[in-house]
């Protein structure tokens, strides 16, 4: 079994000018170095997110890896989303059996389903408020209160297999457009973990990848999409899906470029697809190595994306992931 690539965490996002950049560290528990760390403080500098004060030291912390229930994700979702939603003050009735009109997420739910964001069990007619949110729940509930259109969006999308997402299931869609945006990665087996209980740094990435490409313009979804081809791209090669791996990465080059040729003056476009480049390089000498035993390809293949990628600058985290793979492929024998 082959070594894997990376751990698609480790990937740095190809972010536009559209959202800042730069935050001063809110949480203790949420270092500048932390994966999450910038959409942690996006929210909390929006004032979405408070998280909770030590009382004895003064001191603010988030509590990342803690759960989310579907009441506290319906609260994030409706102030992270980039629609305009006026939360009622108070509630009269009953949203659901569960959801009583004292209960404090009672205005948000109330909302979220006057909107069509949320709806009760069908065999129950429940809420469950208390439950732990789970991932493909949240990316319905997002992309609805963001009014994707998913048939739209959809449209330019190049139909694949999800190991773990059946066309169908009630979360096909949504899973499949999050995957091509950018807005979830795989992970390095290809699964998308629709099931996920999801904990409080995870919610509030998705809802900053969400934000991300909706206001970022047609650059950052090209970038956005690039990311999102070179993930799906390693973890194809990790199972030995090798031409749906060199597929995305004919998709990667096609976004980078796009986006290269709409804005040819901006560092982070030319270095996105200079990233491109070298990782469709470099794959396909690696398939060839492991799929056709071609050595020879594979060493010439990273002498070349070695000499592309030593122009990269920016993006250091994917250049470092970029080099281990030429560096194995350098000793290839």
């Amino acid at each position: 079994m082959i070594r894997r690539f990376l751990s698609v965490s480790i990937l740095v996002t190809l972010l536009g000018s559209a959202l800042p950049t730069a935050f001063a560290a809110t949480f203790q528990d949420v270092p500048s170095s932390d994966a999450n760390y910038r959409a942690i403080e996006y929210f909390a500098d929006l004032g979405v997110i408070e998280g909770y004060l030590d009382s004895k030291t003064g001191l603010r912390y988030f509590k990342p890896t803690a759960s989310v229930n579907r009441a506290e994700a319906v609260k994030m979702m409706l102030a992270g989303s980039t629609g305009s939603f006026t939360i009622p003050s108070t509630v009269s009735s009953n949203v659901f059996p569960d959801v009583k009109p004292a209960d404090w997420f009672a205005p948000y739910v109330s909302l979220a389903k006057a909107q069509g964001i949320v709806k009760g069990n069908d065999a129950t007619g429940l809420f469950d408020p208390a439950r732990t949110v789970n991932k493909a729940e949240l990316l319905k509930m997002v992309i609805l209160a963001n009014s994707i259109d998913l048939d739209k969006e959809l449209g330019s999308v190049r139909t694949v297999t999800m190991s773990d997402v059946s066309s169908k299931d009630w979360f096909y869609s949504y899973m499949r457009y999050a995957k091509a945006y950018g807005i979830i990665a795989p992970d390095a087996l290809g699964k998308l973990d629709p099931g996920k209980a999801l904990t409080r740094a995870e919610v509030a990435r998705i809802l900053y990848n969400i934000v991300k490409v909706r206001t970022g313009g047609d650059q950052q979804v090209l970038l956005s999409r690039t990311e999102a081809s070179i993930v799906s791209s390693m973890a194809n090669v990790n199972i030995k899906e090798y031409d749906a791996a060199i597929a995305d990465l004919d998709e990667a080059k096609k976004f980078a470029e796009a986006a290269k040729n709409a804005d040819p003056s901006n560092v982070i476009v030319q270095e996105a697809y200079t990233i491109a480049q070298s990782y469709a390089v470099a794959i396909r000498g690696f398939v060839d190595w492991k799929r056709d035993n071609n050595v020879a390809s594979a060493k010439a293949s990273a002498l070349e994306a070695e000499r592309l990628v030593s122009s990269i600058t920016v993006l250091t985290n994917l250049q470092k992931s970029l080099l281990d793979v030429i560096s194995r492929m350098k000793s290839a024998s």
